[in-house]
C-alpha cells in the first residue's frame, strides 16, 4: 500500500501540470518526495521528475531544478529502470534553453535522443530529432 501513496500523487501532480497548475504540481511531487524519503524500499523517480517539470514551469533557479534531475538520474541509474534517463536529458535540455546555453542543449539533446534509441523509443528519438531541429 506504501507505494501507491507516492505514485497517485505522482500521476495528480502531472495531470496539475497538464492543466496548467505547476504550483499544485510542485506541492503534490514534494509530498511524493517526502512519502518516498520516509521508505527505506520505495523508490519512484517520476516523482522527482514531477518536481523538475514543476520547478521549470513554476521559473525557479536552474541549481534547484537541476539538482532534482540529479537526484531521478542517480535513482534512475541505481535501478534496473534506466529506460526514464531519456527523459531526465530532455528536461535538461529545456532548462539549457531557457539559460540559453547552446552547447548544453545540444548535449542533452544528443543524450535523451542515444538514451531512447537504446531502449527502442525510434518514434520518441525521431520526434525529438525533429524538435530540435526547427
Amino acid at each position: 500500500m506504501g507505494t501507491v501513496i507516492p505514485t497517485f500523487l505522482a500521476y495528480q501532480g502531472y495531470a496539475s501540470l497538464a492543466l496548467g497548475d505547476p504550483q499544485s504540481g510542485r506541492e503534490l511531487a514534494r509530498r511524493a518526495i517526502a512519502q518516498i524519503e520516509l521508505s527505506v524500499s520505495m523508490w519512484r523517480p517520476d516523482a522527482y521528475l514531477l518536481m523538475a517539470r514543476a520547478q521549470l514551469a513554476l521559473g525557479e533557479a536552474a541549481a534547484t531544478i537541476a539538482a532534482s534531475l540529479d537526484t531521478c538520474e542517480e535513482i534512475l541509474l541505481r535501478s534496473s529502470f534506466d529506460v526514464w534517463v531519456g527523459e531526465v536529458h530532455e528536461m535538461r535540455a529545456e532548462l539549457a534553453a531557457r539559460e540559453h546555453d547552446h552547447v548544453a542543449h545540444d548535449a542533452a539533446i544528443a543524450r535523451a535522443y542515444e538514451s531512447y534509441r537504446r531502449f527502442g523509443l525510434t518514434e520518441r528519438a525521431d520526434m525529438l530529432r525533429r524538435k530540435s531541429h526547427r
